[in-house]
């Protein structure tokens, strides 16, 4: 991919800011103020180089470690779509300025691939590079949204997009090798490969591609599975580690409605116990169907009496042995006798966060059995578009509702009695097709500042053995949590990156919307209390 590249005339070389300190001397005699200015910071830096990794630490070109810690810049990034001139609106010179009064010494710049479709990318980066040297502060280059994607976290790039990402980062590289206030370039926000080794192979080849333009500057990778067994480190000496941290979840995405297919619960608080999964600990006799059922026909389980030991109730839509293709639809429940809604009952809301497949609904497979979701041809629904459908001879195979964001349960708190139906259609059955009621209960976790000490440690550990820092790229609490589990939260979290030495970048300056990350709401207005915890950490 061929990547417009902008002019070269906008960007202050080293030698121009050594021209500029030099003169200093001429007047002054000395080319040490007695007061240090973020000017000076900058000089300084630019004198020194680009910033490198030496024995576990980033330092500049004169030996000397810098801590990297500040705040992201999200350039409304999920807003882009076609109109690259929507992050030029996101901040500005005096937006920099205070956060460096702040006492942030870095910017993660979070893009879009689309930017760098002509030089609007470029004009942008230019932008906050001239801002960032004004004020001594480092700017962390992050490609948040990647080829060929819409979005965060699409998989395009699994499939087609891997070279146009390598060739994107190459082109970028070459344009910024050597300018000594990028700190380094953040490949890949959060890759999701489906298999991990893929995401060993992408980085690596993104690496190259950059090492061809730029050897030194620093490249942050993320650690896909750092914990795990089988993770392969990199073998180039300017790479540094990096992963996000918003955990405990229900906390830091209280109410969140993106990246699943039910909003985050709220309810939770910190410290405090957090619910961190849920586990079935026992199940309603199941309703079956063994012969063939070539028309629609309603399955129903009665009344049924819950589990005492349950918190919660879902449904588990089954089929095992030969039932050829077995399709479901239109479900109803009772909760005491009176009707209740169920997550998406008939299969016609799409997930938002998994491609193809029905919202709130999950399947598993064993032996030769597959799912299948449509609208139209043989997996139309009853009465609309839309069936969830499980197919094969041997094996079983269910679809269910059973998730950490417990929306789509039924609560069982003051429930006596259940009864649910759904239709089924299965043509060909000569095995058993099933409905039935899953009780479950959450396991739960005690979350304090001892609990993210301890859940952040592996990921230090892991770095440190590498000889590699660790850059904790994203940390941030939701605006829709309460404000005293926000502020409690967020400073007994700054305070464990502190505690550890870890470089990190505060998500994000900006909200978009009324429940968001910000501290810099949609009207111009500061969160103060965030606002001053991050001050705390920043100048700690």
């Amino acid at each position: 991919m061929s990547i417009p590249r902008r002019s070269e005339t906008g960007l202050k070389t080293v030698s121009a800011v050594l021209s500029m300190a030099c003169a200093a001397f001429l007047f002054t005699g000395s080319c040490a103020p007695s007061a240090s200015t973020p000017a000076d910071t900058a000089a300084v830096a630019a004198a020194g180089g680009v910033l490198t990794v030496d024995d576990g630490s980033i330092v500049d070109g004169n030996g000397r470690p810098v801590m990297l810690r500040g705040v992201n810049m999200d350039l409304f990034y999920h807003l882009i779509g076609d109109d690259t001139s929507r992050p030029f609106t996101y901040a500005g010179r005096e937006d920099v300025r205070l956060l460096s009064e702040m006492g942030a010494n870095a910017l993660r710049l979070c893009l879009n691939w689309k930017l760098f479709a002509d030089t609007s990318g470029y004009a942008l980066v230019d932008d906050y590079l001239e801002w960032c040297r004004e004020e001594g502060m480092y700017l962390i280059l992050d490609m948040h949204v990647v080829p060929p994607n819409d979005r965060a976290a699409g998989t395009g790039v699994w499939d087609e997009g891997g070279g146009m990402l390598a060739d994107l980062w190459g082109e970028i590289a070459a344009v910024y090798a050597g300018e000594p206030m990028i700190a380094g370039y953040d490949i890949y926000n959060e890759p999701r490969p489906p298999h991990r080794v893929q995401w060993w192979v992408l980085s690596r080849e993104i690496i190259s591609s950059i090492r061809e333009q730029d050897p030194d500057h620093i490249i942050f990778v993320d650690m896909v599975g750092y914990w795990e067994e089988g993770f392969r480190p990199y073998d180039d000496p300017g790479v540094v580690y990096t992963i996000h941290f918003y955990r405990p979840f229900p906390v830091t995405h209280w109410g969140a409605t993106w990246g699943d297919d039910a909003p985050v619960p709220p309810g939770t608080v910190y410290p405090g116990e957090v619910l961190t999964a849920v586990k079935t600990v026992s199940s309603s006799e199941e309703t079956a169907l063994e012969t063939p059922a070539g028309d629609w026909t309603r399955l129903d389980t009665g009344v049924l009496r819950p589990d005492e030991d349950a918190e919660w109730a879902g449904f588990r839509l089954g089929a095992s042995g030969n039932t050829g293709m077995v399709q479901f639809d239109d479900l109803e429940l009772e909760v005491n006798g009176a009707s209740f809604q169920v997550w998406n009952p008939d299969f016609e809301e799409p997930s938002p966060a998994r491609g193809p497949w029905p919202s709130t609904w999950y399947y598993s497979a064993e032996g030769d059995f597959r799912a299948e979701w449509g609208e139209v041809g043989r997996t139309s629904g009853r009465t609309s578009g839309r069936s969830a459908v499980l197919e094969g001879s041997t094996g079983s195979a269910s679809w269910y509702q059973a998730t950490k964001r417990t929306g789509p349960l039924v609560s069982l708190d003051g429930v006596d009695s259940l009864r649910l139906s759904c239709w089924v259609r299965a043509p060909e059955n000569r095995g058993s097709v099933t409905l039935r009621a899953d009780y479950l209960r959450g396991e739960y976790e005690y979350f304090d500042r001892d609990a993210i000490l301890d859940a952040i440690s592996p990921a230090a550990d892991f770095a440190h053995r590498q000889g590699s820092p660790l850059y904790v790229g994203e940390l941030g609490v939701i605006n829709g949590a309460p404000q005293d589990s926000r502020v409690r939260l967020a400073r007994d979290m700054l305070s464990v990156m502190n505690q550890l030495g870890l470089h990190w970048t505060w998500w994000t300056y900006r909200g978009a919307g009324d429940l968001s990350f910000g501290f810099k709401r949609d009207d111009g207005s500061m969160d103060t209390g965030m606002v001053m915890v991050l001050e705390e950490a920043l100048r700690e």
